[in-house]
């Protein structure tokens, strides 16, 4: 996967007169639906090494940072919209079709190409991050902390426990049962 480089003199790509700085940041940020955890989950996983899940915008992927969103940190091309429990992170197209080029130094941005991501490493690693949650005792509560807050109840931590599973459970079973491993 290609690394972004933030020190690159960014050019934005001239796609014409309709294409505003208010519709690439429409394209970047409207909600189409897409629904992938709560927020706050999302915010508090960490990868193994320990990193927030979320670090560099999911630069590891090759998705692109975003500088306008809300909340800060998310890529471009990742949503959030109100769910069923609370805020929750989705995606829309622009996250697989908007595309970095760098050349001598400077870095092209195409809205609407094709986008140089690895969404299948994105969804093992989501997967192994929540497993981890769920089967390691000081990874739930450091989890759990950073969901609830410092004064958590034990009756918090089980319903929060059970949620998380209710979410795993069939997003494991879905994304083991279609053949995806990571390459």
């Amino acid at each position: 996967m290609p690394s972004i480089s933030s020190a690159a003199e960014q050019v934005l790509i001239d796609q014409g007169a309709e294409w505003t700085a208010s519709a690439r940041k429409d394209f970047y940020t409207r909600d189409q639906g897409s629904r992938i955890m709560p927020l706050r989950w999302i915010s508090a996983l960490k990868q193994p090494d320990g990193q927030p899940f979320m670090a560099e915008s999911l630069g590891r992927y090759g998705y692109l940072p975003n500088k306008t969103s809300k909340p800060a940190g998310l890529p471009v091309g990742f949503t959030v919209a109100s769910g069923s429990e609370g805020q929750e992170i989705g995606m829309n197209c622009s996250a697989c079709h908007t595309r970095q080029i760098e050349f001598n130094g400077t870095a092209y941005l195409i809205d609407g190409g094709p986008g140089i991501v690895d969404f299948q490493s994105f969804l093992a690693d989501l997967d192994a991050s929540v497993k981890t949650v769920l089967t390691n005792k000081q990874a739930f509560t450091d989890f759990a902390r950073a969901v609830l807050g410092p004064s958590v109840t034990s009756k918090d931590k089980e319903k929060l426990q059970k949620a998380v599973k209710a979410w795993y459970l069939p997003y494991h079973t879905h994304y083991h049962l279609c053949g995806h491993k990571k390459p």
